[in-house]
């Protein structure tokens, strides 16, 4: 029977039966009745004491009429009683408390703690049921946030505020993270404005100032400015992925922390110096903030690029004070790579945020060239069509063409998917991307028939490169040799067929039968070709349409029979001669040459056109013909194809300085007198500038007409584009140095070792004769006999300044050896000063030696001395009168120099001027024979 009232107990506990309740205290039930603990193994699913089954099913009625019936000692004992040590991660001893805060029933957690606010608290914490830990770690402050009801951790975090501020929850983590992870807004103001203090432990090194983008409430910013008082520690910690506070702040598209934190200058010192570094540090992906803008998901494109404006604006406003303390190495955040290679640039425009993309092109321009993926081709694949216009507007303006070609493919290969304006655009700007191929040998006829749009083909073919398109619509790729029709056989397209009749229709009207042409004028006299074989109308004739022929049989005929017609100028002043050079075939150039070999000479410069538009096959093949004769032409005429080269890409380059000649004709000025180094720099050919300076020959200080260096013009670009700036870089080059004596080409380490031979024995020399003094030493005291007489002075200072510079010499040399390039060359060209300096204290420490010593006994010889070494200083003083005089005391013999290459190098510009040596060379030697 007993049993049976202690089940019906249990049962009154899972179902709140108040009544029953009410029956056993007319009964006068005993209070250990009350107190009964149900095992676990008796039932699985109601178990502990009354007040574990009550709360787990909500009986609110039922727990106030028990504490009602129980003195407060008995109840504290019900409620500080565990539950058996079972396999529930939630309920694993615990006690009522937690089983309260777990289903997040505030009115029982407010009853179990008013039992214990009506009297003192315990001292121990072991008797305070707030306090309490599971098996599994948890307070029941902890449990609340599985419930997710605010109100019941409010209630039970006033119980003891100072000790639930430092509790760690069984992961680690601080009372605070998790209140503002969970979003307990109240929760975590109430631990902020506490007096004591509060721990900010989170998980893999995060703290709660790393998710204060969660917060959403009115409230939100005193909870920062609270953490940033109180925690100041946080701002700079990073998570174990190194992803810092503002990364977080980012990737969760809130603008409001970062106000925050720029305002909360009251609380941290310099701080918007901080907020530049944070804003510039990278996590261990290498993204920086506005990395992780771009990869938050919750952003839309107009807050994304609300955040960046901010974050951009602050970080140029304090750094725009201070350039100078920038250095190149130091990235702006807006142009930062990544690990991947990503840009913020590239990033937006792969999420297709135009408006952001067009922010950061707007902000720097440089932003093109910084991401390894072109940005160019992913505005086109994105259909971001206004950054593309963009983009493409910056290329024309800066002449970045090397953004229009991606792996070989020219962006004309996408031009379906663009607009027609941008296209339109293009091709006005760029018409050679329309015989470029990929590195595949397709064309960008073979791209577009994949697609299915036609108006790429109707605009061309309706345009003024109609002839330059049709011509491709026969060419073949290089690994299955197939044309555009092959393309067009396996495509899938309801446009195909239109294509391929458009495509057949060009082909026919663009490549006619010559073969027919060829059979009539042979039937004909050659006196009534004339009107078959030239255009009155346009002063054309035939032969202007054989560099363009495919068939190399039929043009050659033409050039054997008709050579009168070669150099013979149409109404533009254009010949069949200078054409080839425009369309660069090497058969028609060779064939010319081999009928008439007088057009070389009376067409001489022709080949610049082949330079101009990147045939350098058509100008090898007139180089071919008379390699020496063609330097001579450069010569006379101040022209040398590499001041006229436009090339595509350092491999096409390398390919044409392999030319013999080229290297010889490195140094040639032009009429402006600016060798090929000026005009890459001018030309902002950026790879042929990169190739010429790595060339041995190379010189770097001719002076244009205009006194300008090649070095000048580098020094000025390099600070206005990145990519110069790299390229220098890159070679080891600093072109603002500015040296005196040696060159960036110059063979540093046997500089250093002959200057660091002579700067020791100067210092040697200058040691010993600090310690054999003129006129010797007192016996008694070591004094110097001659120390007040002036000439000795005079003496002891120039030798003390001799091996002061001579040592400062060896000095520079050592530190020369662990520097950059650039700053080593500097330090050896300032020793070479140095050095001089030394030399010359050095004479005139000789001079006053032995003036003190000689003068009083033999003055003329003292002064002849003088009047000697004197001369020595002023000779040393300029290397080019220095030059003169040596030149004018030890003449050399005269010789023959015939070689124009060493006339010029050896400054003779002129045709006059070479001619006035070469027969005055040639008068003295008749003289001598």
């Amino acid at each position: 029977m007993a049993s049976l009232d202690i089940q019906e107990l249990r049962e009154a506990a899972v179902f709140g039966d108040v009544e029953f309740l009410k029956k056993c205290v007319e009964s006068n039930k005993p209070i250990q009745y009350y107190t009964t603990f149900f095992s676990w193994d008796d039932d699985h699913h109601h178990h502990g004491n009354i007040f574990h089954m009550a709360a787990r099913e909500n009986r609110e009625e039922f727990i106030r009429e028990v504490i009602g019936i129980l003195p407060v000692e008995d109840t504290q004992k019900l409620i500080l009683q565990p539950c058996d040590n079972i396999d529930d991660i939630q309920r694993a001893t615990c006690n009522p408390l937690h089983e309260a805060a777990r289903v997040g029933n505030v009115e029982i957690v407010k009853m179990f703690l008013n039992v214990y606010k009506s009297s003192s608290l315990p001292s121990d914490h072991s008797k305070r049921p707030w306090l309490q830990r599971n098996d599994r770690g948890h307070i029941p402050c902890h449990l609340v946030f599985f419930g997710a009801n605010e109100e019941c951790a409010l209630e039970i975090f006033k119980m003891d505020m100072e000790l639930h501020c430092n509790m760690p929850t069984r992961r680690g983590t601080s009372l605070l993270y998790e209140a503002i992870i969970k979003r307990f807004l109240n929760l975590a103001l109430q631990i902020v404005r506490s007096p004591h203090s509060i721990c900010c432990t989170g998980i893999e090194g995060a703290t709660p100032l790393h998710f204060l983008h969660f917060l959403n409430c009115p409230e939100e910013e005193e909870i920062c400015r609270g953490l940033l008082q109180r925690a100041p520690e946080q701002i700079k910690q990073k998570t174990d992925s190194g992803n810092s506070i503002f990364h977080r702040w980012a990737k969760g598209g809130k603008l409001w922390p970062f106000k925050c934190f720029v305002e909360s200058c009251d609380i941290i010192p310099d701080v918007r110096r901080v907020f530049v570094d944070m804003v510039a540090q990278t996590n261990h992906d290498g993204d920086n903030p506005l990395h992780s803008l771009l990869a938050g998901l919750t952003a839309s494109e107009e807050f994304t690029t609300e955040i960046a404006k901010f974050l951009i604006d602050v970080y140029k406003r304090e750094t725009s004070g201070h350039e100078s303390s920038i250095s190149p190495e130091d990235q702006l955040p807006w142009l930062m790579e990544n690990n991947k290679g990503d840009t913020p640039l590239s990033l937006g425009i792969a999420r297709q945020y135009e408006n952001f993309a067009m922010y950061i092109l707007s902000l720097d321009e440089n932003s093109l060239l910084k991401c390894q993926n072109n940005v160019l081709f992913l505005a086109i694949e994105k259909g971001c069509h206004g950054v593309a216009e963009k983009i493409l507007e910056i290329v024309n303006n800066r002449g970045w063409t090397q953004i229009l070609f991606n792996d070989h493919q020219n962006v004309l290969h996408l031009a379906p998917l663009c607009t027609r304006d941008f296209c339109k655009q293009l091709m006005e700007g760029h018409p050679e991307l329309l015989n470029r191929v990929d590195r595949g040998g397709i064309t960008i006829i073979h791209s577009w028939i994949r697609n299915s749009e036609v108006w790429p083909f109707e605009y061309l073919l309706t345009s003024k490169w109609r002839s330059s398109f049709s011509k491709l619509i026969g060419a073949t790729d290089y690994k299955d040799r197939d044309n555009p029709f092959h393309v067009a056989a396996t495509a899938l397209h309801e446009t195909t067929d239109q294509l391929v009749e458009l495509l057949v229709e060009a082909f026919k009207e663009e490549m006619p039968n010559w073969n027919v042409s060829k059979a009539i004028l042979a039937r004909l006299d050659k006196e009534s070709w004339s009107k078959y074989v030239k255009d009155s109308s346009s002063g054309r004739n035939i032969l202007h349409l054989a560099p363009s022929l495919t068939d190399i049989e039929l043009g050659t005929w033409l050039v054997n029979v008709l050579p009168e017609y070669i150099t013979e100028k149409d109404n533009n002043g254009q010949s069949a001669w200078d054409k080839a050079y425009e369309v660069g075939p090497t058969w028609f150039i060779k064939e010319v040459l081999k009928k008439d070999p007088t057009v070389f000479s009376r067409a001489p410069l022709a080949w610049i056109k082949a330079c101009e538009n990147g045939h350098v096959s058509a100008l090898r093949a007139f180089i071919d013909h008379n390699p020496g004769a063609f330097r001579d032409i450069c010569i006379v005429h101040k022209k040398s194809p590499l001041h006229h080269i436009r090339l595509q890409n350092v491999t096409e380059y390398e390919e044409f300085l392999k030319i013999p000649c080229m290297k010889d004709l490195l140094n040639v000025q032009d009429s402006q007198e600016e060798t090929p180094l000026h005009k890459a720099i001018r030309n902002e050919d950026i790879y042929l500038t990169e190739m010429l300076l790595n060339m041995d020959k190379i010189i770097y200080d001719i002076n244009d007409n205009q006194n300008i260096t090649a070095m000048d013009l580098l020094a000025h670009v390099c600070k206005k584009q990145e990519a110069w700036r790299q390229m220098c870089k890159r070679n080891g080059l600093d072109p603002k140095i500015k040296t005196a004596y040696f060159q960036h080409k110059t063979n540093l380490l046997d500089v250093r070792t002959s200057l660091f031979v002579v700067a020791a024995l100067l210092a040697t020399i200058t040691f010993t004769a600090g310690f054999t003094l003129p006129g010797g030493f007192t016996q008694d005291t070591g004094e110097a006999l001659l120390a007040k007489r002036a000439c000795f002075q005079v003496f002891m200072v120039s030798d003390t300044l001799a091996l002061f510079f001579s040592m400062l010499v060896l000095i520079c040399l050592t530190w020369s050896m662990v520097f950059s390039p650039s700053k080593s060359l500097i330090l050896i060209d300032r020793s070479m000063v140095l050095l001089r300096v030394a030399l010359n204290c050095t004479l005139v420490a000789f001079m006053t030696g032995v003036y003190t010593v000689i003068a009083p006994k033999s003055l003329w010889v003292a002064i002849l001395i003088i009047v000697i070494i004197s001369s020595l200083i002023v000779i040393s003083v300029n290397k080019n009168f220095l030059y003169e005089v040596m030149d004018k005391l030890f003449p050399a013999a005269n010789k023959e120099c015939r070689d124009p290459m060493r006339l010029l190098e050896l400054g003779y510009n002129s045709r006059e001027e070479q001619d006035a040596l070469l027969s005055h060379n040639g008068q003295g030697s008749d003289q001598s024979t």
